[in-house]
């Protein structure tokens, strides 16, 4: 690999683009790739090359340099030009960067995942691959993806433990130290998240992530104000901001104020609480962030309803659901398990083509009598393959009849209810309110009319219920109109009760939905509206409906009290064990957040027929 005429793809080597000194770090590492491409060519001279510049890249990523593109690129040339296989690894993990800092989440995982396999082949050291591993194990954490982030963080572990450069192990440690700290997690065990935070700052003198030595101050400050040593908490965040403002780094400062407004919260300091969230949303802005800005913005909504500024905190939240919906969360976990299912499919492909070789020059000793064997064996195979395609194509046309009968029972099931609640219950209930109405309340005491009142009221309320029941269990327009039609209906009337606000967002949806499809969008609809109504106490719900290349996606959030997802999937939850049913059957996919105080979404995505 010779890299004689490097200088010649790098977009200028400007200095003037970020003026000297404007950040350190970067101007340390172009004056270094200036120096070396001064010198003659050799493999270890370029080697370097490589490694700095991929390191110029990524580093111009974190800090949304506008020159970052630039270098992406001509990292993309470089390996053109002269291809180096730990050299492709490393590119597209600077992609992978790029797309990440921009809150592209999909391409950002195809491009990790990417890069893990490349390093993987290239061998050798494994401090890119493990950094890799970790790269791809953050774009899980931040889309909610817990259980995948930390089974590539298993993998990522034990050769982190081997490496002399101790960044790696460091970032490791720090994410368990977030997942015992962080309220999303469901953990907030403070003095577990201590003890990995206190063990990244062992090892911070061999570290040469400016990220590092910047976040573990914060995130120790962090524990200590929970833990209420408020001395250690200031001395250390006093440091964190000193070592992030001077590399530029502005998502620690952004973390900081986020943690004081958390902390203010839960001391009932309002006001200090909004003026902490302000501050941390103009740092994310800074940052350029998406995923930053997003936290930011729910962070200050959350502080103005907290302080009883309601106006404010919907103002705030709208817009947090805004970039947030903008990250499509969605489809991380979707790209995440088919890039799985393709790796896994390729080392098998690999295995088997391996075995079919071998097998082969076995094979060729034997002489023609086994080779006309072998042709007799193809034809069987044949035979029985078509077969086989037969059969399955008989077994599909039988699952179609069997799903359109399930479907037409599930109809008749329905409205066989529906008229029972509008026919009989409602029919009583109504009956109750009308001997309640005809009673001499006049004569009966202050108290006693309360009272009445107010049971009068409850009984309006079940009236109203059960028609609403009745009516939405199976529409008639349903089998007639679109999807999107009932939905404004069925919102329209969930407005008219007054209770919560719910807001429709959907995208025109070309292709017209199989009755199936819509019979099962409808009823989850149904049954994620009804856990709203009895449970989530909350203001606002947002529904949104559109249409991928070959799905269709429903996505359904609230401002309410949320839950602990874990344990509700572990007790009784018949709601989503009822949604997840739905789902499966349909074929589709689904996925679930919540936290406590903080809301619920649930995304489902489900293919068109």
């Amino acid at each position: 690999m010779r890299l004689l005429y490097l200088l010649l793809v790098f977009p200028a080597l400007s200095l003037a683009q970020s003026p000297k000194g404007a950040n350190p770090i970067i101007d340390t590492l172009l004056t270094k790739i200036t120096r070396l491409a001064k010198q003659p060519p050799s493999v270890g001279r370029d080697t370097t090359i490589w490694l700095a510049t991929n390191l110029l890249t990524e580093r111009l990523c974190n800090q949304h340099d506008p020159r970052a593109e630039a270098y992406k690129d001509t990292l993309k040339a470089m390996l053109t030009r002269f291809p180096w296989a730990k050299g492709q690894g490393l590119y597209w993990r600077a992609v992978g960067k790029w797309h990440d800092a921009n809150g592209q989440y999909k391409p950002a995982l195809t491009a990790y995942l990417t890069a893990i396999d490349s390093l993987k082949k290239a061998g050798g050291d494994t401090h890119e691959l493990t950094y890799a591993y970790i790269l791809a194990a953050f774009v899980l954490s931040n889309n909610g993806q817990t259980a995948a982030c930390q089974q590539l963080l298993r993998v990522a572990l034990p050769l982190a433990r081997h490496d002399r450069n101790t960044n790696n192990l460091c970032w490791i440690l720090d994410y368990y130290g977030d997942y015992n700290y962080y309220e999303k997690f469901g953990v907030r065990n403070y003095r577990k998240a201590l003890s990995y935070y206190l063990a990244v700052e062992k090892l911070l003198p061999r570290t040469t992530s400016p990220n590092l030595k910047a976040d573990n101050p914060h995130m120790l400050s962090a524990c200590y104000a929970r833990l209420g040593n408020d001395k250690k908490a200031s001395i250390y965040r006093q440091k964190a901001l000193a070592i992030a403002l001077s590399a530029r780094n502005y998502i620690v400062p952004f973390a900081i104020y986020s943690d004081l407004t958390d902390i203010s919260i839960s001391r009932k300091q309002y006001a200090k609480a909004i003026a902490y969230a302000d501050t941390s949303l103009r740092y994310a802005q800074r940052s350029k962030w998406p995923e930053m800005i997003a936290r930011a913005e729910r962070t200050l909504a959350y502080a103005y309803r907290d302080g009883g500024r309601d106006r404010e905190a919907f103002t705030w939240l709208d817009q947090y659901h805004q970039t947030n919906d903008s990250l499509k969360r969605t489809d991380v976990e979707a790209q995440y398990n088919q890039l799985q299912a393709q790796y896994k499919a390729a080392e098998k492909d690999l295995t088997i083509s391996r075995l079919t070789t071998e097998k082969a020059i076995q094979t060729r000793n034997y002489g023609l009598g086994l080779a006309a064997l072998a042709v007799l064996l193809v034809g069987g195979l044949v035979y029985v393959n078509r077969r086989l395609r037969q059969a399955n194509q008989s077994l599909a046309l039988k699952n179609n009849e069997i799903e359109t009968a399930l479907t037409r029972g599930q109809t008749l099931e329905r409205k066989r209810v529906a008229g029972e609640l509008h026919d009989s219950l409602n029919t009583k209930v109504a009956a109750i309110r009308w001997r309640l109405e005809a009673m001499p309340t006049k004569k009966w005491s202050v108290q006693e009319q309360a009272t009445f009142s107010e049971t009068m009221n409850m009984v309006g309320e079940l009236y109203a219920d059960i028609r609403l029941i009745a009516h939405n269990m199976l529409p008639d327009e349903l089998a007639t109109k679109p999807l999107a039609d009932v939905l404004r209906k069925l919102v329209g009337q969930l407005n008219h009760r007054g209770a919560i606000r719910f807001q429709l967002v959907t995208e025109p949806v070309t292709t017209d939905l199989s009755p199936t499809t819509k019979f099962a969008l409808y009823s989850i609809i149904l049954e994620l509206t009804n856990n709203i109504l009895r449970h989530a106490n909350a203001h606002r719900v947002w529904l949104s409906l559109s249409q991928l290349k070959d799905s269709i996606v429903m996505s359904l959030g609230d401002d309410g009290v949320g839950f602990d997802v874990d344990t509700i999937r572990e007790g009784d939850g018949m709601g989503l064990k009822n949604i997840e049913s739905r789902v499966q059957a349909a074929g589709g996919q689904w996925s679930l957040t919540s936290q406590l105080n903080q809301g619920t979404n649930v995304t489902v995505t489900l293919p068109l027929d």
